[in-house]
């Protein structure tokens, strides 16, 4: 039986990536400003709002006091 011969190559014919190399590092996404034509904080008569909670892909969520039940 011949002698297995170890390859460094894949099976695509690239060389094997070195288990020391690290991955290539990623690029950070920039985030989407807000348009013009939309209020950062919005207003509203019945809503004092406080401070912006979190932010995520769909949308904002704000800490609010209601002015109409006085909560």
């Amino acid at each position: 039986m011949p002698p297995v011969e170890s390859k460094s190559r894949d099976e695509a014919g690239q060389a094997a990536p070195d288990a020391s190399t690290p991955p290539p590092a990623r690029e950070a996404t920039p985030q989407t400003p807000t348009p013009l034509g939309m209020p950062r904080i919005p207003v509203s008569d019945r809503y004092e709002i406080q401070a912006t909670i979190g932010a995520g892909g769909m949308g904002k969520v704000y800490k609010a006091f209601d002015r109409k039940l006085k909560r």
